[in-house]
Formats: structure tokens, sequence, C-alpha cells
């Protein structure tokens, strides 16, 4: 969760033209849970509403492409007591946000739809990642799955950031990333999980996870592999297995059912 300060929002519905500056008062509040978003517009309503009066806050979550407004009323409180130090309180109402500040998210947030679109139907080919356990230890697998994306879902891609772009200057945002995972099949059998962030002038993929076809977590690192459960539907799977596990030293019994990582012996690891 992300606070910033609060800003003169300058907006103009989505046509990527000139700004027009209006009054609305907003604040950055990024990847925040409701009662984050309740706690931000009272502190806001102590610093900015004067007593025994009510403004609007729109409080931006590029995170979730959302818009919260709040009608922020600060107690009138008499001299008696602000003189003995009694703070007002400040009273929070769901309010309509106005067209000219939802439009723009509500663009962004179709443009995020269309990356996903574009994602749902793919299927990573064994010419980018040969396989799931290819990603034991794998210096390339990131890049090849960006590049693949890339290629195949770049005009989508480009809407966010262009929209993106547009709405951080319209808001005045420091926080400028749009992360979410997606799960994307294998050719060869299997899916990863892979985190996309969208930024306003770049994009950038993770593995986050990477499962073969018998419903193995595939290890990123070689540290700690002996002893790790695998289980095994497929013998030609464990076969896959070992290609990459002989690299350290390791195999697993060439047996259907749950087998554990062990040391190689000479006969397996030929």
């Amino acid at each position: 969760m992300m606070l910033q300060g609060v800003t003169k929002i300058s907006i103009a519905v989505m046509c990527l033209g000139s700004l027009t500056v209006l009054a609305d008062e907003t604040k950055e509040c990024y990847g925040c849970s409701a009662a984050d978003l309740k706690d931000s517009a009272r502190s806001w309503g102590q610093s900015y509403v004067t007593r025994g009066r009510s403004e609007e806050l729109h409080l931006i979550d590029i995170k979730s492409t959302k818009v919260t407004t709040f009608k922020v009323t600060k107690e009138k409180i008499s001299r008696d007591e602000k003189r003995r130090g009694i703070s007002p309180r400040i009273f929070l109402s769901s309010a309509r946000t106005p067209n000219r500040i939802v439009d723009p998210m509500k663009q962004l947030k179709n443009h995020v739809g269309y990356v996903k679109q574009a994602l749902n139907p793919m299927v990573i080919p064994a010419s980018v990642i040969p396989e799931s356990w290819a990603l034991l230890n794998c210096g390339y697998c990131d890049s090849n799955v960006k590049d693949y994306i890339n290629n195949h879902a770049s005009g989508e891609i480009e809407r966010v950031t262009l929209t993106l772009d547009h709405i951080i200057r319209m808001f005045g945002l420091t926080q400028t990333s749009i992360p979410n995972n997606y799960q994307i099949p294998l050719e060869s059998g299997g899916y990863l999980i892979l985190e996309l962030v969208i930024t306003n002038n770049s994009m950038e993929v993770r593995v986050v996870k990477s499962i073969d076809e018998d419903n193995n977590s595939v290890p990123f690192d070689s540290k700690n592999l002996k002893g790790r459960g695998m289980q095994i539907r497929n013998l030609d799977n464990a076969d896959r297995i070992n290609s990459h596990l002989k690299r350290f030293g390791l195999y697993i019994p060439r047996r259907k059912g749950v087998t554990y990582i062990t040391d190689c012996k000479n006969k397996e690891c030929k």
C-alpha cells in the first residue's frame, strides 16, 4: 500500500490531447484496501477540509485501475473544544465519481483487459521454452517469454502504456506500474505463471512459477534439490526431469507415484 500527497489534477477525456485544468481534489492510493482508502480520506480531511464543511476526494489506485470517491465532512467544533485540544471528527460517505475522472480510468481498465484477451489463447512453443524443467537454473527463460509476448501482444500492450502515461500526467501519479499474473500453457506440457508488469514506458515479464505435466512445481534454483518429492504419473516425464537433474549429479528413480530426488549413481547418470 502506497499513499501519496494531494494534487490538483488536470484532466481531459481520453483523447490524448491538451489537458483541461479542473479543481477536483485527488490523492494517490496505490494498492490500497478498503480500510486504507478510508484511512487516507480521513487523514486528508483533517488536513484539507475546513471545519463544518464538506469536500469530495477522489482516490486513485492505478494498480487496480479504480477510482474511489468520498464526500469528506469535517465536524464543526466550538472554540472551547478547540482550546481543550479536541480534534473535529471526520465523516465519510460514498460519492459518485465524475465522468471526466472515471472515464479515463475505465479506458485504462479496458486496455488491460485487451492484454488479457490476447494472452488467453496463447501457448508458449517449445522453441521458446523447451519444457517446464528447462526453468531450472535458466538464464534465458524470462527474456524469451518476454520477447514472445511482445511479438504477439505488442499492440495491446502499447495501448496500455500510452493510456497509462496520459493518466499519470493527468493525476500527477508517482506509482506507474500495473502488475498482473497470467497462467499460460507450454506446448510441451505443463504451464507457466507469469507476472506481467506494464508501466508508462515499458513492459517486464517474470516467470513466477513453472508447473510440469505431473503437477510438480519446478524449482528455479539448483540448491536444495536433494530430497525434494516428485509426483510421477508418466515415465516419460521422469526421463525429462532426469535429463535436467543429472547436470547436478542428481536423479529420481524411474517409477510411478511419489518419488524423491537423490544422488545420482553411475548407471542412472549416463
